[in-house]
């Protein structure tokens, strides 16, 4: 088992061609003990895209945003790196007002586990040590779900290293 996203299949498609990766790897929403009913079982992150105040380019600035997330940007970075999107035009929603979403995102498996993991998501605090901090916690967790160490011994130790991480 591994942790991962959409993207974790592009990264090990470019790292093993031979492997397939699409048709071998499949998707799961992360495993709950049974009898458990977490709020969270996963995160979210946000993606924001801005336009200084200050900017001495706003024009120029504002044709960028607009392309950079036009719907045909979008639907590349699905295609490229299986980003999800929050346009409805891209991935559903507006079917109701003739709007199709973009169907290479709509019928990938892994899409639709994560789509459907949103609602028991949280958002990753927004904190420069976060990429240093989830470069702690994956781990912990793979050696939790391996059996490489108990449950309680991977969370004590990720704990005492964000602590650490945190000061």
């Amino acid at each position: 088992m591994i942790m991962g996203s959409g993207w974790t299949v592009p990264i090990v498609a470019g790292l093993n061609p031979d492997l397939n990766a699409p048709e071998v790897i499949g998707a799961s929403s992360v495993p709950v003990a049974a009898g458990v009913s977490p709020e969270f079982r996963t995160t979210a992150w946000l993606s924001t895209w801005m336009i200084g105040r200050n900017t001495k380019h706003p024009e120029e600035a504002w044709k960028l945003l607009k392309h950079q997330t036009s719907k045909p940007m979008v639907e590349k970075w699905f295609h490229d790196a299986r980003v999800l999107s929050s346009r409805r035009d891209v991935s559903g929603g507006l079917e109701d007002q003739g709007i199709g979403g973009y169907n290479e995102l709509l019928f990938d498996k892994f899409a639709k586990v994560i789509a459907e993991g949103l609602a028991y998501a949280k958002f990753v605090p927004q904190l420069k040590e976060w990429p240093e901090i989830i470069d702690t916690v994956n781990p912990a967790v793979q050696e939790a779900f391996t059996g490489a160490k108990s449950v309680d011994k991977a969370l004590s130790d990720a704990s005492k290293r964000i602590n650490d991480i945190l000061k």
